[in-house]
C-alpha cells in the first residue's frame, strides 16, 4: 500500500558541491546585474553595469588558479550570456562591453586551455554561439582558440562555414529568382 508521507516522494538532492556551487554564484550573478540594471534605468549610470561585470572576473581568475577549469567555463559563459541577454539594454555603450567581453573570452580560452574539451564540440559551440551573438563574443574563435582546437576542431570550425555560405548563396539565389518571377 502507498504510503501517505509527502518525505517518501521527495527527489533525493544529487547535485554535485561544484554543481551546487555553480548554481550559487549563479544566482549571485543574476542578483548583481539585476541591481546594476535597475540603476542604469533610474540613474542612466552605465558603469555600475559593466562594474558589476568587472566584479566577477577575479573570481573567475581564482576558480582557475584552484584547478578547476569547469566551473570557471560554465560562469564565464553565463556571464557572457547575461551580457548576450540584455544587450539591447545596454546598447549606447557597446565599447565598454566589447572590452569586457574580450577579457571574459580570454578566461573563457585559459580555461579551455586547462580543462582541454572535445575539440570537435567546442568548435561547434563556439562557431555556433558566434553566429548568434549580439556581443561580437567569438568572432575570431579559430584564430584565437587554433591551438585548443587543434586540426579536428579547426576542420568543424572550415565545414561549419562551408555549411553556412552554401546556405546564404542558396538563399541569395532564391531571392533573385523570386524577385525576377516578381517583376514579370
Amino acid at each position: 500500500m502507498p504510503s501517505d508521507d509527502p518525505a517518501q516522494f521527495v527527489v533525493p538532492d544529487v547535485l554535485t558541491d561544484s554543481e551546487r556551487e555553480i548554481g550559487a554564484r549563479k544566482q549571485a550573478m543574476d542578483s548583481v546585474v539585476e541591481e546594476a540594471l535597475v540603476e542604469y534605468e533610474e540613474d542612466g549610470d552605465q558603469f555600475c553595469y559593466i562594474e558589476a561585470f568587472q566584479e566577477f572576473l577575479p573570481s573567475f581568475e581564482r576558480i582557475l588558479a584552484v584547478g578547476k577549469p569547469a566551473d570557471a567555463l560554465a560562469l564565464i559563459e553565463y556571464a557572457l550570456e547575461l551580457i548576450e541577454t540584455n544587450w539591447e539594454t545596454i546598447n549606447n555603450f557597446h565599447i565598454e562591453m566589447e572590452f569586457l567581453v574580450k577579457d571574459l573570452q580570454n578566461l573563457h580560452h585559459k580555461a579551455c586551455q586547462d580543462l582541454k574539451p572535445d575539440p570537435e564540440k567546442l568548435a561547434k559551440h563556439l562557431f555556433e554561439w558566434a553566429a548568434k551573438s549580439k556581443c561580437g563574443a567569438f568572432r575570431n574563435a579559430p584564430k584565437d582558440y587554433a591551438s585548443v582546437y587543434g586540426k579536428e576542431g579547426l576542420e568543424v570550425v572550415w565545414n561549419l562555414a562551408n555549411r553556412d555560405s552554401i546556405q546564404q548563396s542558396a538563399k541569395k539565389a532564391a531571392s533573385k529568382d523570386r524577385s525576377k518571377r516578381d517583376s514579370k
